[in-house]
């Protein structure tokens, strides 16, 4: 059972700024200390000491177009496995980006964009053994979305999105089709 001084919250810094009428600019930061609990993990469950995991984010949006990008960490300090009092070395980073563009053209809303994330585990074999040396990650993917009105009460979406993961060969597409029905305003 955590008690209250076993865990400290995220203390969010976040700077906004509005350089103009259509554009934000938003960071964030955090932090989160696990000080004294138990967890479970893949690998059975650990004695949590100085855990900390700490993030930035930094989205910029002028008008339709919206870029976001974040960075991820851990460090595990002093934590162990209880079953077998060895250390748990968890340092892995994660960073990802997207970007979004939206606009309208002949009757139609598109929207679009691109998305990457690198997931760089950091374990010294604690968690991923042997996968060590073979186990950073890049995710890539591309989207596109149309929605057209047919009417007053139905729109017509469609949608093709294709993935690409650093582990696997094949390219992934996943082509969507919708007819979308609106009976009320505040329903569909």
């Amino acid at each position: 059972r955590l008690k209250e001084d076993d865990y400290e919250y995220p203390q969010p810094v976040e700077f906004d700024w509005r350089p103009g009428a259509e554009t934000e600019v938003v960071t964030k930061s955090g932090v989160a200390d696990a000080m004294n609990l138990i967890d479970v993990a893949g690998p059975g469950a650990v004695q949590l000491r100085d855990w900390r995991s700490w993030y930035v984010q930094s989205k910029v949006q002028h008008g339709q177009l919206v870029a976001n990008l974040v960075f991820n960490a851990n460090d595990a300090g002093n934590t162990y496995f209880l079953r077998t009092g060895l250390p748990l070395v968890e340092n892995s980073r994660l960073v990802s980006a997207q970007l979004q563009h939206g606009t309208q053209r002949g009757g139609m809303d598109l929207v679009y964009g691109m998305d990457i994330r690198a997931t760089d585990p950091r374990t010294e074999g604690t968690v991923h053994g042997q996968y060590e040396d073979d186990d950073f990650l890049i995710e890539a993917g591309a989207y596109g979305q149309a929605t057209a009105a047919l009417g007053d009460r139905f729109q017509l979406v469609t949608a093709l999105r294709a993935d690409h993961h650093s582990a696997l060969r094949d390219l992934v597409l996943e082509p969507r089709l919708a007819v979308v029905y609106k009976p009320g305003r505040m329903h569909a």
